[in-house]
């Protein structure tokens, strides 16, 4: 509970977040290498006014967060080896906030964009020998998520999950593919752990979780 309390904390202030990028001393790595999984990025042009360095990994070399915006904004994570940097992890969104404890925590938001129709934060756990832990939080552009409980509670629910509070089960065409989606449903989950999050008279906000996967949404009350 204590993390989704964290990860709703994040979720809210992330579309006002601007990660402060510290770059001191980068010119020092002019003459490393990095490495993503799919090789040499002497590809990429890296801005760097977009290059966060920070020992993520406590082994007292510097390592690096970069924000790359060649399509749309992503984000790259690098492990610093003394000779030259490797990838450890890579996605979609722009770092917002990093918490530097005895693991750090590194939290990328993206917005819905085009066809992307749902909002995404990482949270990116690094321990030592860059092991990386992965939490993903979706939830659709119509859900608001405002407004919320003052306490989060567990329940257990049988319904579907949708993107808004109201029933709308209407066969509608995707404006991008073309397939046929069901109204404002999201999926369907059957006596679920949920975690609820805000109530009305007659739905609840949930965080409905699946391995590393939480999915905010709407479901009627039953």
């Amino acid at each position: 509970m204590k993390d989704h309390l964290a990860r709703v904390d994040i979720i809210l202030k992330a579309p006002e977040l601007t990660l402060q990028f510290d770059s001191t001393g980068y010119s020092e790595f002019k003459d490393f290498k990095f490495f993503t999984k799919n090789g040499d990025t002497g590809i990429f042009f890296f801005d760097s006014a977009k290059v966060h360095l920070i020992d993520f990994n406590h082994d007292g070399l510097k390592d690096v967060i970069i924000e790359e915006r060649r399509l749309h904004n992503a984000t790259f994570i690098f492990a610093n080896d003394g000779k030259n940097f490797h990838e450890i992890w890579a996605g979609p969104g722009s770092p917002v906030f990093i918490e530097n404890a005895e693991e750090t925590t590194v939290y990328m938001y993206s917005g819905y964009i085009g066809c992307i129709d749902i909002q995404l934060l990482f949270e990116v756990k690094i321990g030592s020998r860059n092991r990386v832990e992965e939490h993903l939080f979706s939830y659709h552009h119509q859900t608001q998520v405002q407004d919320l409980n003052q306490t989060f509670i567990t329940k257990t629910f049988t319904g579907i999950l949708r993107t808004t509070p109201a029933i709308d089960d209407t066969d509608t065409p995707d404006t991008c593919t073309g397939e046929m989606r069901k109204g404002n449903q999201i999926r369907a989950i059957e006596n679920e752990s949920v975690v609820v999050i805000k109530e009305t008279s007659d739905w609840q906000m949930i965080i409905y979780t699946q391995m590393n996967n939480s999915i905010i949404a709407w479901v009627e009350k039953n």
